[in-house]
């Protein structure tokens, strides 16, 4: 305040002297200004309303309502109240379907010992493999053991039939950590097996810690010292670990 007062010195005087000084300033400005002249406050006018605004589609609706309510009221009745339209939203259903029309086994490893497969056959493939076997047979899934991660007949070390029924899916069992697995579904009879489909090749984890231990220590060749602009080993300042050896 005693800065837009003008109010010189300021900054040397004590807090009395400041504000005698304001309040002569104060006098002075007053005196300067004249005497208070009272200005008529108008009240603020409220500004109009705006016009309600409707679509075209709106508009057309209400005036037909209107027309029918004026015939209804010219022949004595009531005036109809249009109903509500129901919603034409799509049902939307998450749910999955339980097939897909398709011929597929799908095997993935579980644990060490554990094996799992799900499959989908159509009616028309099992019909075909049951004709191979005269009309009859099982539903069996056969497991191989095999000496690498690929199938073929030179791969198979061994391989065992488990009848499913009816069933979609199937917990197996092998017993054998750290190995390959191949699953085929099929129909089975009398020592007989029609093959349908095959699933993917799937490795078993190892049921212990691994056997190797030994580290790999990569090595920095003079590419490397090249390609990023330094010395050689131990030429570098700075860097002793890079130095020869202290005898």
């Amino acid at each position: 305040m005693a800065r837009s007062l003008g109010v010189s010195g300021r900054y040397l005087l004590t807090k009395p002297k400041l504000i005698r000084a304001i309040e002569r300033k104060m006098r002075e400005r007053d005196r300067s200004a004249g005497p208070w002249k009272k200005t008529a406050r108008t009240k603020p006018q409220p500004s109009p309303p705006l016009p309600a605004r409707r679509s075209p589609r709106t508009a057309s609706y209400s005036r037909g309502l209107k027309a029918r309510g004026a015939a209804a009221a010219g022949k004595g009745g009531i005036v109809p109240v249009p109903a509500p339209q129901p919603s034409s939203g799509m049902v939307v259903d998450y749910s999955l379907p339980e097939r897909y029309g398709m011929t597929l086994i799908v095997a993935q490893a579980r644990d060490p010992h554990w094996l799992h497969a799900y499959w989908e056959i159509t009616p028309e493939d099992y019909k075909q493999a049951r004709a191979r076997l005269g009309g009859a047979g099982n539903n069996t899934l056969r497991a191989y053991e095999l000496s690498e991660g690929s199938f073929s007949d030179r791969s198979i070390r061994r391989w065992f039939d488990v009848e499913t029924g009816d069933a979609s899916d199937w917990f197996l069992e092998v017993g054998c950590p750290a190995s390959w697995w191949c699953l085929e579904i099929g129909i089975g009879k009398d020592g007989r097996f029609v093959s349908i489909a095959r699933s993917n090749v799937v490795v078993t984890p190892a049921d212990r810690p691994s056997d190797e231990i030994d580290e790999q220590w990569g090595t920095l060749g003079e590419e490397f010292f090249s390609r990023y602009g330094l010395g050689a080993p131990g030429t570098s300042p700075g860097t002793p670990r890079w130095g020869p050896p202290r005898p």
